[in-house]
């Protein structure tokens, strides 16, 4: 399986793309950037915590680069933390897999 990134001409997200996406993380092979750490930071939303989702959450969506171009491109995956906060994680692919933000969402009952 190619794991170098992703396929950008559908906006449906594939298995291999979140199998290679946990393949990373649980390898540490992926990189978090300067913006998503400091977005991490004024949320409380540590490394550990990302990783975590990346490895256990939920794959909600797929932001395509030719669709919206206010918006980074990128998978959206959403996970609870321990503390009952749910965050949502959007990775992309910058040589290798990157964290570009992390960020609560509002869990609707």
């Amino acid at each position: 399986m190619d794991c170098s990134g992703f396929d950008w001409s559908q906006a449906d997200i594939q298995d291999w793309e979140v199998e290679c996406i946990r393949q990373a993380a649980a390898q540490g092979q992926y990189l978090i950037t300067k913006h998503a750490f400091q977005r991490m930071r004024e949320r409380g939303i540590s490394s550990h915590d990302v990783r975590n989702v990346l490895l256990n959450g939920t794959p909600v969506s797929k932001d395509l680069p030719h669709v919206n171009p206010r918006r980074a491109p990128g998978i959206n995956i959403e996970g609870d933390l321990q503390d009952g906060r749910r965050i949502r994680v959007k990775i992309s692919w910058q040589e290798k897999y990157a964290v570009i933000t992390a960020h609560e969402v509002e869990v609707k009952p």
